[in-house]
């Protein structure tokens, strides 16, 4: 990434906070509706933020493993061979990230606000 994408995705935050202040001051907004425009902003600096090589790997693991012409497996696979899968590293490395992605997630829902969560 170079300096001028760096200061690129500054100004494209920076313009979608502006805009949503803007928005957000010159309408009456319901509750819904305000959020559901965080949300759309909230999504779009996202998808920005995503690194397309990894999402391209996403959709071909996707595609190879979920959209696969093979026939279906009817057994599931015993303990021991489920287990000895763990030696490849490449499984390893998507467990790792999974648990990244989910500890991260954790984290972050430990800052929700009460009013937020569901009871």
């Amino acid at each position: 990434m170079t300096g001028a994408d760096c200061g690129r995705s500054a100004r494209d935050s920076k313009w979608m906070q502006k805009s949503y202040a803007l928005f957000q001051k010159n309408c009456a907004l319901s509750n819904l509706s305000s959020s559901a425009l965080r949300n759309v902003l909230i999504i779009g600096q996202m998808l920005s933020s995503i690194n397309p090589d990894l999402l391209e790997c996403v959709a071909v693991a996707a595609g190879q493993t979920l959209g696969s012409e093979r026939k279906p497996v009817i057994e599931p696979p015993e303990l021991f061979a489920l287990l000895s899968e763990f030696r490849q590293p490449e499984l390893r490395r998507s467990v790792a990230l999974i648990n990244r992605f989910l500890l991260t997630l954790g984290n972050q829902l430990k800052n929700v606000p009460p009013e937020h969560r569901e009871q």
